[in-house]
């Protein structure tokens, strides 16, 4: 499991220390402040380990993210600075027991393509299992990998010829020494950290804050969606493979309709096909009218939060969700059931969320489940982005054992607090002049 992750030289974050991932993270701050940049880092991993291109260590722009050349995402446009990614894990690669990866990237203007100049991979003991580094020897770059035991050279082997394309992978090893480890011990030790990572970074999802307009039909396709799209445009095919057997309809359209409900959206939702042809539609039953309308009809926030309600229980376990901007189109008292929501969702099936928001209602929800015990304050963590000359500085917003805020930030919701006492100001001053 991802419980860490630092980042040195990306956008606006010159350096953001090690954050910690826990089950409910939230990141909050002025516009522009580097909170979307934490989550499209960990997007471009996603996407560089889904990727078959072999040749290059990183992928910038994919399906998930498009973030442009080198030196439009590394900070301060610099293409001589280092881009630095640390990652931090804990119980789920056992045997191996890989408790970090840091990968260091540098830029070469001439050929413009990026390269991997190290990576490092380190055990629970402080063992460092692989080091792969290139070093420029005239015009070639000579590889090399190190194993190394509490810090001590256990092994080397070099010159290699590595094919370090995804970032992981170091194979086709010449031993110059293997007294101690044998050649394929120590391929498939760097193969099992490899594929441990790839399985790390394939259960992260992503939904933007951008979601997609709502279809009075869909086309049945007869595939198993893995999550509800960046822009939520499958999650009408989430719901309707859900509801083909008998197990998941229960599962799935039960937490769907009773969150519906917590909303004040609807009391169910409903999937009908069209006819006998392969459209069908998805219809709400409003609250009120108890009449079923379609989903287009029924309110634009409905189909907003919809995506948010389903791919919260239809990932799957251990999975690390990033959510952009939840409560758009929601008004407060909704933004306040979405707190409730973002906690279930966190309680339930080892599943983790990383929450870009600018909503005080959805944190105070969270506070009061702190207070309620549903949820305890080592489990929420919230970052504070204040954007500055040298970089952004992340803090971190502390709460007290009954969610109370232990200190506050410059900068950290104080909006309320100051419209608060310019009217006040305005009153007094209107009294003053006796109008």
């Amino acid at each position: 499991m991802l419980t860490k992750l630092r980042i040195v030289n990306f956008k606006c974050l010159q350096d953001t220390g090690e954050l910690d991932i826990r089950p409910l993270t939230f990141l909050v701050g002025p516009n522009s402040s580097g909170k979307t940049s934490v989550l499209q880092m960990l997007l471009m991993l996603r996407q560089t380990v889904d990727s078959r291109d072999m040749e290059n260590p990183l992928t910038p722009n994919d399906g998930w993210v498009k973030l442009g050349s080198y030196p439009d995402f590394i900070f301060g446009q610099d293409p001589k600075r280092k881009l630095e990614v640390n990652l931090f894990f804990q119980g789920s690669l056992e045997p191996i027991r890989l408790e970090s990866a840091m990968f260091h990237f540098n830029y070469n203007r001439k050929t413009t393509q990026i390269r991997l100049e190290m990576s490092e991979l380190r055990g629970d003991e402080g063992e460092v299992w692989g080091r792969v580094f290139r070093t420029h020897t005239g015009r070639r770059y000579r590889a090399e990998m190190v194993l190394t035991v509490e810090g001590k050279p256990e092994e080397m082997y070099g010159p290699l010829d590595v094919n370090v394309g995804k970032f992981y992978l170091a194979t086709e090893f010449h031993p110059k020494r293997s007294e101690r480890r044998s050649l394929f011990m120590v391929r498939s030790l760097l193969l099992s950290l490899g594929l441990g990572i790839e399985n790390e970074l394939k259960q992260v999802y992503y939904l933007g804050p951008l979601r997609d307009i709502p279809q009075r039909s869909y086309t049945i396709s007869g595939q198993a969606p893995m999550d509800v799209g960046t822009r939520g445009e499958r999650t009408a095919e989430v719901l309707w493979y859900a509801t083909r057997t008998k197990e998941r309809q229960e599962e799935m359209l039960k937490e769907v309709n009773r969150w519906l409900q917590e909303f004040g959206i609807a009391l169910e939702a409903r999937l009908e096909r069209l006819g006998q042809s392969s459209q069908y539609q998805v219809l709400f039953v409003d609250p009120t009218s108890k009449l079923a309308v379609n989903l287009t009809d029924a309110g634009f926030g409905a189909s907003q939060v919809l995506p948010v309600i389903v791919e919260g229980f239809y990932a799957s376990s251990g999975s690390l969700l990033l959510v952009e901007q939840p409560e758009i189109h929601l008004h407060p008292r909704a933004q306040a059931t979405l707190g409730s929501l973002l906690v279930e969702i966190a309680k339930r099936g080892d599943r983790r969320l990383i929450v870009e928001t600018h909503s005080e209602h959805v944190l105070g929800r969270v506070q009061r489940h702190i207070a309620e015990e549903k949820i305890g304050r080592d489990e929420v963590a919230i970052y504070y982005f204040n954007p500055g000359p040298e970089g952004t500085q992340i803090q971190e917003v502390t709460l007290n054992e009954v969610g109370q805020f232990e200190e506050f930030p410059e900068g950290f919701f104080e909006e309320g607090f100051e419209e608060a006492i310019a009217h006040a100001k305005a009153i007094s001053h209107r009294t003053a002049r006796g109008t």
